[in-house]
């Protein structure tokens, strides 16, 4: 007969849409929580920015809040392009050239500097690429603000690598400017110093400066590689 030559499932209806629909649930969920931690990351770095910029308020309260408004804008930056991205690992060089190259087009320069990149295949967390782009905004903007006089006939070169190396991977920017000992950079952009060195403390990382008088000025930022995701 018909009915014993298709004998009758054993599952019933609703135990198959509740089959169906866990594996959208699951993603759902992990959609939530990445969502509840990038907005956590991005609030306590924006606290950090007004914990640093608190110092200055009192000397000159209208350019405390200037850079923290093109701070916040990086920030914002930063996360429209991570928002392209929908898994929580990056591969660093779909991302990190397009930053370098966005945050020079945002400042005004005589002539377009000279951009050298090479970023080597590493997959990293997305969270970091928030901390390397405030790191690599400041490096750009100082080096376009500052480095490269009127009266300096050179033509300005910016430099960025990525490479991998024993379980780390390190983060090298340099600019052919007039250079600035690192001693100095700390004393006359206090507070560009002090955030790189937040930023960095926030990646577990090491931050080398070296800079000198017509020697340009380069940074070194070494990170541990998390779940060793090459």
């Amino acid at each position: 007969s018909l009915h014993s030559s298709f004998p009758c499932p054993k599952t019933s209806l609703s135990q198959l849409k509740d089959t169906s629909l866990t594996p959208s649930l699951e993603n759902a969920q992990l959609l939530q929580q990445n969502f509840h931690h990038q907005v956590k990351n991005l609030l306590q770095v924006i606290l950090s920015l007004f914990y640093l910029h608190s110092h200055y308020l009192e000397q000159n309260p209208k350019e405390a809040f200037y850079k923290i408004q093109q701070r916040i804008h990086t920030i914002a930056q930063i996360y429209e392009k991570l928002t392209e991205f929908p898994s929580s690992r990056i591969s660093a060089p779909l991302l990190l050239p397009r930053l370098f190259e966005e945050f020079v087009r945002m400042h005004s320069f005589p002539s377009p500097p000279c951009l050298l990149c090479h970023v080597e295949p590493a997959l990293l967390p997305e969270r970091h690429y928030l901390y390397l782009g405030i790191l690599l905004h400041e490096w750009v903007s100082n080096s376009l603000t500052h480095a490269f006089p009127p009266s300096l006939p050179k033509k300005a070169v910016l430099e960025l690598q990525l490479k991998k190396q024993n379980g780390l991977y390190q983060l090298y920017y340099r600019d052919n400017g007039i250079g600035i000992s690192a001693k100095e950079l700390a004393e006359k952009q206090k507070l560009g110093y002090l955030l790189i060195q937040n930023m960095a403390c926030q990646l577990k990382g090491t931050l080398k400066i070296e800079g000198g008088l017509n020697q340009g000025l380069s940074y070194l930022l070494s990170c541990p590689l998390e779940n060793s995701s090459q």
